[in-house]
């Protein structure tokens, strides 16, 4: 799924996400129809009918608004007298899409041909796809440990293609070396995790390019591999102003190893880099003597079930983090990539206008 000409990438994207749109039944851009014949070319939010009411002068009810038609089918009361039917309407509420795109270099791994680069690419594709529908207004910002690629809120029409285009690029941008905090992650060496998030981060940045007077939709797709202290903090805030989405892009590697048969065997990783990480895979069972042992001979030694364990109470932990933040959190995995941008067009489809 990863050919070298990046139109070819976009193109794909974008043909998985016409054979999935979702109607959202969100605003507004639309031509709307005039009583005349003439359709007018006035473009806006206008206004949506809310409901039939008795028609009250003291409630500000307009008696432009009286439906004859309804008035005359409705029984007179005890006094004789009729009641007037007012047709109420209210104003929907606008909604910007607003998608941040995670591009640091541990995006790029990936199984089955699918890296988590392009399926998170996908996914911000999906969010601005679905701004699409009704012609809204969308934003995009791709951040490595800074935004890197920038585009103002804009119809959200003209924004997929070149969006989807800087989201499969700009996984290229390289400016700083990684401090190793995947492959920490990965063994459960809590303390390089926690050094390598206090120097890499960049979603607090991204987050200032969002608009925070307007409440809006945000979509964030990261792996949460690079956050430190302030991004979280950033958004908690931005759960509270707005209505957000995070993305949690993960990949079969990450989750899981194979099991090793006795003794065990060694296992090698390339990383996002192009590096290679080798370490032995002891079996489930091992007594704790003979792990021992081998730390010493190999020095990074794990079984394929305390990796697991080790993802697991990662995962646990960022989604606990999520919930605290106040966002609603879409877990997404390279080995099922049709699915997860499914899931997250439906999720969208949810944030219907109030």
């Amino acid at each position: 799924m990863l050919p070298e000409d990046s139109m070819e990438v976009v193109l794909q994207i974008k043909r998985m996400l016409d054979g999935k749109g979702v109607n959202v039944r969100w605003p507004s851009g639309d031509v709307f129809t005039s009583p005349s014949l003439r359709k007018s070319k006035r473009k806006g939010v206008g206004i949506q009918y809310f409901g039939q009411k008795i028609y009250d002068p003291a409630d500000g009810d307009d008696p432009r608004r009286i439906d004859y038609n309804a008035t005359a089918a409705e029984p007179e009361d005890e006094s004789g007298d009729q009641q007037m039917i007012v047709q109420t309407y209210k104003s929907p509420r606008i909604i910007r899409m607003h998608v941040l795109l995670d591009v640091n270099k541990s995006m790029n791994m990936g199984t089955k041909g699918t890296l988590k680069s392009i399926l998170a690419a996908a996914c911000a594709g999906s969010g601005i796809f679905s701004a699409r529908k009704f012609n809204d207004q969308a934003s995009f910002v791709t951040y490595t440990h800074k935004p890197v690629s920038l585009f103002k809120l804009q119809n959200a029409a003209r924004l997929l293609t070149p969006a989807l285009v800087r989201a499969v690029e700009d996984r290229d941008f390289i400016e700083v070396e990684s401090s190793g905090s995947w492959s920490a992650r990965l063994l459960g060496r809590e303390q390089e995790v926690s050094e390598a998030a206090s120097q890499e981060g960049g979603l607090a940045l991204a987050l200032q390019t969002v608009p925070s007077r307007t409440h809006s939709v945000l979509l964030v797709v990261t792996d949460f591999a690079n956050m430190n202290e302030d991004d979280w903090e950033a958004l908690r805030l931005a759960g509270i102003r707005h209505d957000t989405i995070c993305v949690f892009v993960q990949d079969r590697r990450e989750r899981e190893l194979p099991k090793a048969p006795w003794p065990g065997m060694s296992y090698t990783l390339e990383d996002f880099r192009g590096e290679t990480r080798s370490f032995w895979v002891a079996p489930d069972n091992s007594p704790r003597w003979y792990l021992k042992q081998l730390r010493r001979l190999f020095g990074s030694v794990t079984t394929a079930r305390e990796y697991a364990e080790n993802w697991q109470r990662h995962e646990e932990h960022i989604l606990e983090r999520l919930q605290e933040c106040g966002v609603n959190p879409v877990i997404v995995s390279t080995d099922e990539s049709d699915r997860a941008v499914q899931d997250l067009l439906a999720m969208l489809a949810s944030k219907l206008r109030s």
